[in-house]
């Protein structure tokens, strides 16, 4: 009997400390299509942890942004004890996704991104301008989408194209030749016509101007010559080179001293 005692008491013992240990239930988060959230084991009458909050990826429509975590529809407390398993589903709201359209000015005057909605319809900025070249004036001609590094011929339709992903719109800038005046300063001469020239063409040579002699001088046309600033070059004007600015040619001439004939009328 005493033997029956002493195998009885360790069993007793082990079967009180197990009903002793704490009873625990699982709480599991239902991201709902959103990054993993660990399971938590949480002690009977005990709470869960918030967990952080989970992201989830945009679809090419839709983003998402995290709500609250519900049980059975409704907002879960985390204050609440937890008294069984139980599964919180995350909530989230959805808004359309923006797309940004990028303006390349392709070397104009700068133009604003616009982040617009997935479906919407991006707005005709300003036309943006462009500093002219030594060469060439720039007119602006329009928007052309830039499709993947090739450029689309045809101009971009505000009004009816749809926005479903960030999208690149290219200005497009015909080259026009730039036109250069060209005066002459006959310097006292005759009136000579002024010319314009396009960016590399040639100035014609005008028929030489004539200039009224004074009481005391003769003049006669020598050459062209350009001149810069407040300085007329030395050297004559060559009428072979290319235009590439403006230009203003003054007239030299040589002189000679007048001379006149007396005459005597011996008046008889």
């Amino acid at each position: 009997m005493k033997r029956l005692s002493l195998l009885v008491m360790p069993l007793m013992a082990i079967s009180l400390l197990t009903n002793c240990a704490p009873t625990k239930y699982k709480v599991v988060f239902d991201s709902d299509g959103g990054s993993e959230v660990p399971t938590q084991e949480v002690e009977a009458n005990k709470t869960a942890i918030e967990p952080d909050a989970p992201s989830k990826e945009p679809t090419t429509e839709l983003t998402f942004k995290f709500e609250e975590w519900q049980l059975d529809g409704i907002k879960y407390d985390f204050t609440t004890p937890v008294t069984q398993d139980i599964t919180l589903k995350a909530k989230w709201t959805s808004s359309p996704r923006l797309y940004t359209v990028t303006f390349d000015s392709n070397g104009g005057t700068v133009v604003d991104p616009q982040e617009v909605e997935y479906g919407g319809h991006a707005t005709r900025p300003a036309d943006p301008t462009r500093e002219s070249t030594a060469q060439y004036n720039y007119e602006f001609d329009g928007w052309h989408k830039n499709n993947g590094g090739i450029i689309e011929a045809d101009k971009f339709d505000f009004e009816n194209t749809e926005i479903t992903a960030d999208t690149t719109i290219v200005a497009n800038w015909p080259n026009i030749l730039r036109e250069y005046p060209v005066t002459f300063d006959s310097n006292g001469g005759t009136e000579v016509e002024s010319q314009t020239k396009q960016w590399n063409e040639k100035v014609d040579r005008p028929k030489n101007p004539t200039r009224q002699p004074s009481v005391s001088v003769f003049y006669t046309f020598d050459s062209w010559h350009k001149k810069n600033g407040s300085m007329i070059d030395q050297q004559p004007y060559n009428f072979d080179s290319p235009v590439v600015g403006d230009i203003e040619l003054v007239a030299i001439w040589n002189s000679s001293i007048r001379s006149y004939y007396v005459t005597f009328d011996s008046n008889g």
